[in-house]
This record gives C-alpha cells, structure tokens and sequence, in this order.
C-alpha cells in the first residue's frame, strides 16, 4: 500500500513540474477574444535574447508567419516586439523563453527534444517550447539542427486555433481560414510532444515543422564516411596502425 502511494504521489508531482502542469488553475478563466470584427490589441512578443542566434531566426520567421496569417485570415495586424519594447498596457501572445514565460512558471528548460505547450493565463497566450542547438554549440546553424520546440508548438497554434494549413513549402503553400473574429478558451492548456525526435526536413522550416520533419536535433549526422571520427588517428595510429590505409609504405 505504501508504495502505491508513493507512486501516486510521484506521478503527481511529476505532473506538476513539467510542462503546461507548473500553471495555476484557471478552469474558470474567462473566453479570451484575440480578435473581433478584424481588430485585435493583441501584439506578438519574442524574447529579447536568446542563446543562440539560430534560434532568434527561427523564432521572427514563425512569428512572422503568425502575423501573416491573423492578419490574412481576420484582417488584424499585430505587431511583433521584442519583449523589452513591448506595450505593457496591451495584452500579448508570448513565443518562446521569454521573461514573461517564466515569470508564470514556465522555463524552457523544463521540455525536451521538441516538446512544448500552448497556455492561456489572465488574458495573455505563451506558445513556448525547448529550444536549443542539437549538440548545444552557440554558433549560428541549418534550422534542422535545432530543437525548436517554441516553433513546433507555434504551428500546432495555428493549425488547431486559426485554421492554418502548411500544404506545400513555401508561402504559396499555406492556406489560411478567414474568421473576422477569433476566440479562444479562457483556460487553454495544452502540452505539444511530437512523437518523433528525428526526420529529414525539407528546405521549408515551416512546411518541415507541421509535417514532423523536424530535422535531426540532437542527433550527429555524418555529411559523409563516419570513419574517422569513430577511429581518431590521434587515438589508434601508434597502438594500432593497422586501423590505417597502407600507401606508398606509409599509414
């Protein structure tokens, strides 16, 4: 009985420090009106610094594509701010780790691969995932090279909520509802798992995104022979010299 409790008692708590679960309730949250008769106070706040600049492009693209689509499905035009030119009197959709995020409990840190959530909270919308570079380098790289679970969760976003379509690469490829009003539930909460953690992409990152090719991730992918970094010289030459090609009486 004891260890069915303390099982119990785990997966609770587990629940509660991961994901969507760190919020507070609001079952009883009132609808949130994102846009009515093609007019929204709504902008689209991103983080003012992030660890990669990869991760900055991924993030304005996908905001960007956001923008496009309220403003092409309702007519409304939100502006994209960086979080530290934001308008503090207006609400706001939050993508990625912002300030604003974790200021609610939800840290960036708490997902993995290309996880995410989608949550409403006092009037505000946080799309918020891992985001990170696969081999955690800093430098700026391919799209498919990253986690970009803010990204992921932000399609999903649209998909389900605004009716957004990703049907082939490219703009020409995204069909969008028209809705000249948007609503949205008060106590939206919901956690976005792909349920692949690898997949060649295309050359879309959006069009790769809604169609789970995620890319590789944390994945090392050899660009050709894997020889050589499985069997260093530095490491086997003089111990085993016949791991070597033999030219000319040379290794």
């Amino acid at each position: 009985m004891k260890l069915y409790r303390f099982l119990a008692f785990a997966a609770i708590l587990s629940l509660l420090t991961s994901g969507c679960g760190t919020m507070r309730n609001v079952q009883n949250a009132p609808e949130i009106t994102l846009v009515k008769d093609g007019q929204s106070a709504y902008q689209i706040v991103l983080p003012a610094q992030t660890p990669n600049p990869g991760i900055d492009l991924c993030l304005k693209e996908v905001a960007q594509c956001l923008q496009k689509s309220l403003q092409e499905g309702s007519g409304a035009l939100l502006p994209i701010v960086s979080e530290d030119k934001m308008s503090a009197d207006k609400p706001y959709i939050s993508l990625g780790g912002t300030a604003l995020a974790r200021n609610i409990g939800l840290c960036p840190e708490k997902f993995q691969h290309y996880n995410g959530c989608i949550l409403s909270d006092r009037g505000n919308i946080y799309l918020i995932g891992h985001d990170a570079h696969g081999q955690g380098l800093e430098k700026r790289d391919h799209f498919s090279r990253y986690f970009m679970g803010s990204a992921k969760t932000a399609v999903v976003f649209m998909e389900d909520y605004l009716g957004v379509r990703f049907l082939l690469p490219g703009d020409n490829g995204i069909a969008v509802k028209k809705n000249a009003s948007i609503t949205l539930p008060g106590n939206l909460k919901r956690d976005v798992k792909p349920q692949l953690i690898y997949a060649n992409s295309s050359s879309d990152f959006l069009y790769s995104l809604a169609n789970n090719g995620l890319g590789c991730g944390g994945f090392h992918i050899y660009g050709g022979h894997s020889y050589y970094d499985a069997v260093p010289e530095k490491t086997y030459a003089e111990s085993n010299p016949e791991y070597f090609i033999l030219r000319a009486g040379v290794r």
